[in-house]
Parts: structure tokens; C-alpha cells; sequence
């Protein structure tokens, strides 16, 4: 079988679950390519996009999530944005790269690939399956407009509610979960992480997270966890924010306090940890629910993750601190109070699918999921 997966790599979120479902399909023998769509349609494109992104996130977030709910809510504002994506330009480039060696199967892990690809099927019919995946514990804007799709992969049963409130038919819906790597559905011994990581074997531990760019105030958060007067200790991953990782190791706390940049052992450190602190991104967000983690939320981005925030809250997986609620206050509380986390634990076990990327190419090869 040769698969085709369309992503960007702006966020890491799209990329990752890409990367995730090639493991699986490599581990049983498929062709799998993985292509940055927005770099193969041009750097200008990808400057836009990816620049835009960052801008919004990091200088105008509110005026960011603004955008992202009025693209939700006013069909005409998303028309603008899918003339534009689905101009004969984007959709002919596309189409050649089809002509040499025609995938059986063509993944989306970003709405962009999946607009153009619906774009290009309408005006160029050619038959190849067609799988979308929404990374995110929503739905995000312009899904709904895609028509030329098999299925499209949501986070879990929860959400089926709004998918079809949007307008997409329950047919086309496959609740399997976010595609996660296979080293996040497997866990080790907690003491044994611990040991690979040179930390105390005994004491709670945090691990407190801000997404691969680093976003967030880190700093105040790890000083507010390490003066909560608990005795424990706190891995903290900073992501690519340089400056951020340098500042904390400058700092002194109460607690023992383990800092990291990028970090490609985010598995070892789940396993290590009791409880996470994080934003609530859908990538971060399943690796920590798939290791039977319980999370705190900080800092949504306005937009996908506090409807992200939103989700994982109201399903029981998840506590948001806010300003009448401190992330301290939520650390104390699960600490004193270890039943917390095993009710987010039993809410993972029910509500968030197991092996997402290993359902993903069950359906893919059998055209049905196990137990169908």
C-alpha cells in the first residue's frame, strides 16, 4: 500500500500526528510520504502561514481567537479563505505530484492539505481514498466545507455531538482518538523513568510542560508550584524558548527543580511524573492522557485550545487553573488529594481511545475498526 500524508509543520501538533501515522503504516509494510503541504506549494505560502500563526499566538492572541470563532460561526468569512486555498494554482501543483506513482490512500492531518485535495478531486475525479484528521479536541473551522472525504478521524465519542451539529453526517465520522506515537501508548515503571532520567525516585513529581515553542509565563508558574510548601519535584520542558530555559536554571527554589529544552524522551518523562501542568494542545494533551496522567491546564491559546480546554474539563480528563483557581492550588489539591488523578485516570480509560494511529490503519486496510 502506498499512503500519502499531507501536513504542516507549522505548530508541531499536524506534523507530529503525521509522523505517528507513518510509524504505524511503515510497521506493516506500506509506502508512506509524508509532505509538508505548505512548503511544496511554495515558501511564500509557508512564510504566511506559519509566520501568521506565530504572530497571532504569540502578539494578538485574543484578537486571534476573535478570528478563529468568526471563522467557526460565519460560513461567508470561511468562503474567502477557501477561494483563495482552492485556486486552480495550488490544486493543478498538487495533482502533478499524483501523476508519478498515485497513492491508494491520501491522509490529511491539516485543513488546509484536505481543502486543496477537494478542490483538486472536483475538477480532476480521480479515485483515491481520502482520510481526514482533526488534531484538536474540537472540530476545527472549514471541515465542513471539505465533501470529497471517506472519513474524517475525531478525538473520541464526545464530540460527535458538535460534528454533526456542524453539519457533517455521522457516517463519515471515525471516533478513534488523535494519532499519538507507539512509545506513548506504552509505559514503563515509574521508578525505573525515574532512574533513566537521574532524578529522585521517591518524591511526587510535576511535569510541567509549554509546547514546543515554549509559550507562557514558565518561570512564575514553576516558582508558584515549588513554593506550595509540598515537598516534591518538578521536570520542567521549555521547548525551544532559549531564554526561558536559561532564566530557570538561573533560578533558585525551595524544591528540586529539572530543566529541559527540547526534549525528545517526553515519554520517559510522562511515565516519571504523577501529574502534568501543560497548555492544553491536542498532541501534548492525548501522550499524557494515553499514559494515564492527569493534567492541570494553564494558559489556553484563545481558539482550538480553549475549546480544547473546554473538552477535556467537561469530560472529567482535565482541571483548569484560573485566576480565582492557582495552578499551586490544583498541584496542593491533587497531591493531598491522590483521587483526583485516578478519576482522570478512569475518565481516559473511557473516554480516550487506545492506539489512535493503530485504529487509523486497522480501518484503512479492513475498511472496519476491531469489534465492527
Amino acid at each position: 500500500m502506498k499512503v500519502l500524508i499531507l501536513s504542516v509543520t507549522a505548530g508541531q501538533g499536524h506534523h507530529a500526528a503525521a509522523q505517528a501515522i507513518k510509524q504505524e503504516f511503515e510497521s506493516r509494510g506500506a509506502m508512506v510520504e509524508v509532505m509538508d503541504i505548505l512548503k511544496y506549494l511554495g515558501k511564500p505560502l509557508y512564510t504566511t502561514v506559519d509566520q501568521g500563526y506565530r504572530i497571532g499566538i504569540q502578539r494578538i492572541p485574543r484578537q486571534f481567537g476573535h478570528f478563529y470563532h468568526a471563522l467557526q460561526k460565519d460560513s461567508s468569512v470561511r468562503s474567502i479563505i477557501s477561494t483563495i486555498t482552492k485556486t486552480p494554482l495550488f490544486s493543478n501543483k498538487l495533482y502533478s505530484c499524483f501523476r508519478d506513482g498515485k497513492p491508494d490512500v491520501i491522509i490529511t492531518t491539516h485543513v488546509l492539505g484536505a481543502l486543496i485535495l477537494d478542490k483538486m478531486i472536483q475538477k480532476k475525479p480521480f479515485s483515491v481514498r481520502h482520510i481526514g484528521i482533526v488534531t484538536d479536541y474540537t472540530l476545527h473551522p472549514f471541515w465542513e466545507d471539505v465533501k470529497n472525504i471517506e472519513k474524517l478521524a475525531v478525538c473520541g465519542e464526545l464530540i460527535l455531538p458538535r460534528c454533526r451539529q456542524r453539519g457533517l453526517p455521522s457516517e463519515i465520522l471515525l471516533p478513534i482518538g488523535i494519532p499519538i506515537e507507539k512509545r506513548f501508548t506504552q509505559s514503563i515503571p515509574k521508578e525505573r523513568a525515574r532512574q533513566l532520567l537521574g532524578v529522585n525516585t521517591e518524591l511526587p513529581t510535576a511535569l510541567i510542560m509549554s509546547g514546543s515553542m515554549g509559550f507562557g509565563n514558565m518561570a512564575a508558574t514553576v516558582a508558584r508550584i515549588a513554593g506550595c510548601g509540598h515537598d516534591l519535584q518538578i521536570l520542567c520542558v521549555c521547548g525551544r524558548n532559549i531564554k526561558q530555559k536559561i532564566m530557570l536554571e538561573n533560578s533558585l527554589h525551595p524544591v528540586p527543580v529539572h530543566v529541559y529544552g527540547f526534549a525528545e524522551n517526553i515519554d520517559v518523562m510522562l511515565d516519571a511524573s504523577d501529574f502534568v501542568v501543560t497548555k492544553p494542545g491536542g498532541l501534548s494533551s492525548s501522550e499524557a492522557l494515553s499514559k494515564g496522567k492527569g493534567l492541570i491546564l494553564t494558559a489556553p491559546i484563545p481558539g482550538q485550545e480553549e475549546e480544547n480546554s473546554d473538552y477535556l474539563v467537561n469530560a472529567g480528563l482535565a482541571m483548569q487553573a484560573t485566576k480565582n483557581m492557582p495552578v499551586h492550588e490544583l498541584c496542593m489539591m491533587v497531591i493531598e488529594q491522590p483521587q483526583l488523578l485516578e478519576n482522570m485516570r478512569n475518565a481516559a480509560k473511557k473516554f480516550v481511545p487506545a492506539d489512535p494511529a493503530g485504529l487509523l490503519c486497522d480501518y484503512i486496510y479492513n475498511g472496519y475498526l476491531p469489534g465492527e
